[in-house]
Protein backbone atom coordinates (compact mmCIF):
# COMPACT_ATOMS: atom_id res chain seq x y z
CA UNK A 1 0.00 0.00 0.00
CA UNK A 2 1.42 3.39 -0.96
CA UNK A 3 1.03 6.26 1.47
CA UNK A 4 0.39 9.73 0.16
CA UNK A 5 3.29 12.10 0.10
CA UNK A 6 2.66 14.88 2.68
CA UNK A 7 5.01 17.18 0.85
CA UNK A 8 2.57 17.29 -2.00
CA UNK A 9 0.32 20.27 -1.47
CA UNK A 10 -2.43 18.73 -3.41
CA UNK A 11 -2.35 15.25 -2.00
CA UNK A 12 -3.27 13.31 1.09
CA UNK A 13 -5.84 14.08 3.78
CA UNK A 14 -6.56 17.47 2.29
CA UNK A 15 -3.55 18.98 4.14
CA UNK A 16 -2.06 22.22 2.88
CA UNK A 17 1.44 23.46 3.74
CA UNK A 18 1.43 26.85 5.47
CA UNK A 19 4.91 28.48 5.46
CA UNK A 20 6.16 29.55 8.96
CA UNK A 21 6.66 33.30 9.42
CA UNK A 22 10.07 33.35 11.17
CA UNK A 23 11.75 36.72 11.73
CA UNK A 24 15.11 37.59 13.29
CA UNK A 25 13.67 40.14 15.73
CA UNK A 26 11.26 38.59 18.24
CA UNK A 27 10.26 42.03 19.52
CA UNK A 28 8.82 43.00 16.16
CA UNK A 29 5.58 41.51 17.35
CA UNK A 30 3.50 44.37 18.80
CA UNK A 31 2.44 42.29 21.78
CA UNK A 32 5.96 41.26 22.65
CA UNK A 33 7.28 44.79 22.11
CA UNK A 34 4.57 46.19 24.36
CA UNK A 35 5.55 43.74 27.09
CA UNK A 36 9.23 44.67 26.82
CA UNK A 37 8.47 48.36 27.12
CA UNK A 38 6.43 47.61 30.18
CA UNK A 39 9.36 45.83 31.80
CA UNK A 40 11.68 48.78 31.07
CA UNK A 41 9.21 51.14 32.71
CA UNK A 42 9.11 48.94 35.81
CA UNK A 43 12.98 49.11 36.08
CA UNK A 44 13.09 52.97 36.00
CA UNK A 45 15.25 54.43 38.87
CA UNK A 46 14.42 58.08 39.76
CA UNK A 47 17.67 58.47 41.83
CA UNK A 48 19.78 58.09 38.70
CA UNK A 49 17.81 60.84 36.99
CA UNK A 50 18.16 63.05 40.11
CA UNK A 51 21.92 62.43 40.46
CA UNK A 52 22.55 63.11 36.80
CA UNK A 53 20.95 66.53 37.06
CA UNK A 54 23.58 69.24 36.51
CA UNK A 55 22.03 71.65 39.04
CA UNK A 56 22.08 68.98 41.75
CA UNK A 57 25.70 68.16 40.99
CA UNK A 58 26.69 71.82 41.35
CA UNK A 59 24.84 72.14 44.66
CA UNK A 60 26.50 69.00 46.04
CA UNK A 61 29.93 70.19 44.91
CA UNK A 62 29.50 73.57 46.58
CA UNK A 63 28.28 71.94 49.80
CA UNK A 64 31.30 69.61 49.95
CA UNK A 65 33.65 72.50 49.18
CA UNK A 66 32.18 74.57 52.04
CA UNK A 67 32.53 71.69 54.50
CA UNK A 68 36.15 71.08 53.49
CA UNK A 69 36.92 74.79 53.85
CA UNK A 70 35.40 74.88 57.34
CA UNK A 71 37.38 71.83 58.46
CA UNK A 72 40.59 73.29 57.03
CA UNK A 73 39.90 76.54 58.87
CA UNK A 74 39.47 74.66 62.15
CA UNK A 75 42.71 72.74 61.72
CA UNK A 76 44.52 75.89 60.69
CA UNK A 77 43.52 77.40 64.04
CA UNK A 78 45.38 74.54 65.74
CA UNK A 79 48.45 74.32 63.51
CA UNK A 80 49.25 77.97 63.06
CA UNK A 81 52.08 80.41 63.69
CA UNK A 82 49.76 83.29 64.53
CA UNK A 83 50.50 82.81 68.23
CA UNK A 84 54.25 83.33 67.93
CA UNK A 85 54.42 85.59 64.86
CA UNK A 86 54.29 88.85 66.90
CA UNK A 87 57.32 87.71 68.88
CA UNK A 88 59.47 87.78 65.73
CA UNK A 89 58.49 91.32 64.76
CA UNK A 90 61.93 92.86 65.35
CA UNK A 91 64.41 95.07 63.55
CA UNK A 92 68.00 96.23 64.10
CA UNK A 93 66.96 99.15 66.30
CA UNK A 94 65.01 96.87 68.61
CA UNK A 95 67.88 94.36 68.82
CA UNK A 96 70.36 97.10 69.71
CA UNK A 97 68.02 98.45 72.41
CA UNK A 98 67.48 94.96 73.82
CA UNK A 99 71.23 94.28 73.97
CA UNK A 100 71.62 97.52 75.88
CA UNK A 101 68.96 96.48 78.40
CA UNK A 102 70.51 93.02 78.89
CA UNK A 103 74.13 94.11 79.29
CA UNK A 104 73.61 97.58 80.80
CA UNK A 105 70.27 97.48 82.61
CA UNK A 106 71.33 100.01 85.27
CA UNK A 107 71.40 102.76 82.64
CA UNK A 108 67.62 102.59 82.17
CA UNK A 109 65.89 104.24 85.13
CA UNK A 110 62.28 103.93 86.20
CA UNK A 111 59.82 101.12 85.65
CA UNK A 112 60.02 99.03 82.52
CA UNK A 113 56.53 98.86 81.05
CA UNK A 114 55.84 97.63 77.57
CA UNK A 115 53.22 99.14 75.29
CA UNK A 116 51.11 95.97 75.47
CA UNK A 117 50.85 96.15 79.26
CA UNK A 118 49.86 99.80 79.27
CA UNK A 119 47.17 99.19 76.67
CA UNK A 120 45.85 96.22 78.62
CA UNK A 121 45.72 98.04 81.97
CA UNK A 122 43.95 101.02 80.37
CA UNK A 123 41.27 98.72 78.93
CA UNK A 124 38.38 96.98 80.66
CA UNK A 125 38.87 93.68 78.85
CA UNK A 126 39.80 90.30 80.20
CA UNK A 127 43.23 89.11 79.18
CA UNK A 128 41.79 86.19 77.20
CA UNK A 129 39.94 88.71 75.02
CA UNK A 130 42.85 91.15 74.78
CA UNK A 131 45.19 90.66 71.83
CA UNK A 132 48.61 92.29 72.00
CA UNK A 133 50.91 92.93 69.08
CA UNK A 134 54.47 93.46 70.22
CA UNK A 135 55.94 96.48 68.51
CA UNK A 136 59.42 96.25 67.11
CA UNK A 137 60.08 99.82 68.27
CA UNK A 138 59.18 99.07 71.90
CA UNK A 139 62.50 98.43 73.74
CA UNK A 140 60.66 96.97 76.75
CA UNK A 141 58.77 94.49 74.63
CA UNK A 142 59.77 90.85 74.38
CA UNK A 143 60.65 88.59 71.48
CA UNK A 144 61.62 85.02 70.68
CA UNK A 145 64.06 85.94 67.94
CA UNK A 146 66.98 86.80 70.24
CA UNK A 147 66.56 83.80 72.59
CA UNK A 148 66.41 81.30 69.75
CA UNK A 149 69.29 82.85 67.81
CA UNK A 150 71.33 83.05 71.03
CA UNK A 151 70.61 79.38 71.77
CA UNK A 152 71.81 78.38 68.30
CA UNK A 153 74.91 80.58 68.69
CA UNK A 154 75.70 79.10 72.09
CA UNK A 155 75.56 75.52 70.80
CA UNK A 156 77.75 76.43 67.83
CA UNK A 157 80.33 78.11 70.04
CA UNK A 158 80.44 75.11 72.37
CA UNK A 159 80.79 72.77 69.39
CA UNK A 160 83.63 74.89 67.98
CA UNK A 161 85.40 74.92 71.36
CA UNK A 162 85.28 71.15 71.72
CA UNK A 163 86.27 70.72 68.10
CA UNK A 164 89.36 72.87 68.65
CA UNK A 165 90.30 70.57 71.54
CA UNK A 166 89.68 67.51 69.33
CA UNK A 167 86.86 66.47 71.68
CA UNK A 168 83.85 67.10 69.45
CA UNK A 169 80.97 64.65 69.72
CA UNK A 170 77.54 65.14 68.07
CA UNK A 171 75.87 63.64 71.12
CA UNK A 172 77.32 66.49 73.18
CA UNK A 173 75.29 69.04 71.20
CA UNK A 174 72.14 66.95 71.55
CA UNK A 175 72.65 66.77 75.30
CA UNK A 176 73.39 70.50 75.51
CA UNK A 177 70.29 71.54 73.55
CA UNK A 178 68.10 69.20 75.61
CA UNK A 179 69.48 70.57 78.86
CA UNK A 180 69.01 74.18 77.75
CA UNK A 181 65.41 73.60 76.69
CA UNK A 182 64.63 71.77 79.94
CA UNK A 183 66.07 74.56 82.13
CA UNK A 184 64.41 77.23 79.99
CA UNK A 185 60.97 75.65 80.20
CA UNK A 186 61.29 74.77 83.90
CA UNK A 187 62.21 78.32 84.88
CA UNK A 188 59.34 79.69 82.79
CA UNK A 189 56.82 77.41 84.51
CA UNK A 190 58.18 78.32 87.94
CA UNK A 191 57.86 82.06 87.32
CA UNK A 192 54.41 81.61 85.80
CA UNK A 193 53.23 79.74 88.90
CA UNK A 194 54.62 82.49 91.12
CA UNK A 195 52.73 85.17 89.20
CA UNK A 196 49.55 83.09 89.26
CA UNK A 197 49.82 82.81 93.04
CA UNK A 198 50.08 86.59 93.12
CA UNK A 199 46.82 86.89 91.11
CA UNK A 200 48.62 88.91 88.46
CA UNK A 201 46.08 89.69 85.71
CA UNK A 202 48.66 90.22 82.98
CA UNK A 203 51.28 87.43 82.82
CA UNK A 204 51.33 85.74 79.39
CA UNK A 205 53.25 82.49 79.31
CA UNK A 206 54.89 83.40 76.00
CA UNK A 207 56.25 86.66 77.38
CA UNK A 208 57.75 84.89 80.40
CA UNK A 209 59.26 82.32 78.05
CA UNK A 210 60.91 85.12 76.06
CA UNK A 211 62.25 86.82 79.20
CA UNK A 212 63.80 83.61 80.53
CA UNK A 213 65.37 82.93 77.14
CA UNK A 214 67.48 86.09 77.19
CA UNK A 215 70.02 84.30 79.39
CA UNK A 216 71.27 82.55 76.26
CA UNK A 217 72.49 85.93 74.97
CA UNK A 218 74.68 86.30 78.06
CA UNK A 219 75.72 82.66 77.84
CA UNK A 220 76.83 83.04 74.23
CA UNK A 221 79.03 86.05 75.03
CA UNK A 222 80.60 84.28 78.02
CA UNK A 223 81.35 81.22 75.89
CA UNK A 224 83.07 83.41 73.30
CA UNK A 225 85.15 84.95 76.10
CA UNK A 226 86.15 81.40 77.07
CA UNK A 227 87.58 80.81 73.60
CA UNK A 228 89.32 84.18 73.45
CA UNK A 229 90.83 84.47 76.92
CA UNK A 230 90.45 81.14 78.67
CA UNK A 231 88.80 80.37 81.97
CA UNK A 232 89.79 83.56 83.80
CA UNK A 233 88.15 85.78 81.19
CA UNK A 234 85.19 83.41 81.09
CA UNK A 235 84.51 83.53 84.83
CA UNK A 236 85.09 87.30 84.97
CA UNK A 237 82.60 87.93 82.16
CA UNK A 238 80.20 85.43 83.71
CA UNK A 239 80.24 87.32 87.01
CA UNK A 240 79.81 90.76 85.42
CA UNK A 241 77.31 89.86 82.70
CA UNK A 242 75.49 87.46 85.04
CA UNK A 243 74.96 90.30 87.52
CA UNK A 244 73.60 92.47 84.70
CA UNK A 245 71.29 89.64 83.69
CA UNK A 246 70.02 89.41 87.29
CA UNK A 247 69.17 93.12 87.30
CA UNK A 248 67.52 92.73 83.91
CA UNK A 249 65.33 89.87 85.17
CA UNK A 250 64.34 91.73 88.35
CA UNK A 251 63.35 94.92 86.56
CA UNK A 252 61.57 93.06 83.77
CA UNK A 253 59.53 90.80 86.07
CA UNK A 254 58.82 93.65 88.47
CA UNK A 255 56.43 95.26 86.01
CA UNK A 256 54.06 92.29 86.28
CA UNK A 257 53.84 92.49 90.07
CA UNK A 258 52.70 96.12 89.92
CA UNK A 259 49.28 94.98 88.78
CA UNK A 260 48.23 93.27 92.00
CA UNK A 261 48.60 93.87 95.70
CA UNK A 262 49.28 91.72 98.70
CA UNK A 263 52.06 89.36 99.63
CA UNK A 264 53.10 86.04 98.20
CA UNK A 265 50.13 83.62 98.11
CA UNK A 266 48.22 86.20 100.16
CA UNK A 267 49.27 84.78 103.56
CA UNK A 268 53.04 84.38 103.35
CA UNK A 269 55.52 86.78 104.95
CA UNK A 270 57.69 86.53 101.85
CA UNK A 271 57.18 89.71 99.86
CA UNK A 272 57.11 90.02 96.10
CA UNK A 273 60.38 91.92 96.11
CA UNK A 274 62.11 89.07 97.94
CA UNK A 275 60.85 86.55 95.38
CA UNK A 276 62.03 88.79 92.55
CA UNK A 277 65.50 89.05 94.09
CA UNK A 278 65.61 85.27 94.43
CA UNK A 279 64.64 84.83 90.79
CA UNK A 280 67.29 87.35 89.79
CA UNK A 281 69.93 85.79 92.01
CA UNK A 282 69.60 82.31 90.52
CA UNK A 283 70.62 83.55 87.08
CA UNK A 284 74.37 83.14 87.68
CA UNK A 285 73.99 79.55 89.01
CA UNK A 286 71.79 78.75 86.00
CA UNK A 287 74.47 80.08 83.65
CA UNK A 288 77.04 77.84 85.33
CA UNK A 289 74.75 74.83 85.12
CA UNK A 290 74.02 75.38 81.44
CA UNK A 291 77.70 75.75 80.52
CA UNK A 292 79.01 72.80 82.55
Amino acid sequence: MRLPDPSNNGGGLGAKRIPANITSDPFSDPKIATGARGNNQNNFNPFNEFASNEVVQNMAGNLIKDQVSKQAENYRGIFTFDLIRPYFNVDNTYIYSKFKLIFLPFLEKGDWKSEGEEKYMSSNMEYEDFKTDNSKIDPFGVDLYLPLMALVTFTQVVGFYHGALDMFDPELLEYLIGKCLFVWLSETIMIKLFLMCQNVPYAPFMEILCICGYKFVTLSVCSIMMIIGGRWLYYSSLLILGSSLSIFMIKTLKRYTHFSGGNYIGQSNISKATILYILGGIQIPLLLILNM
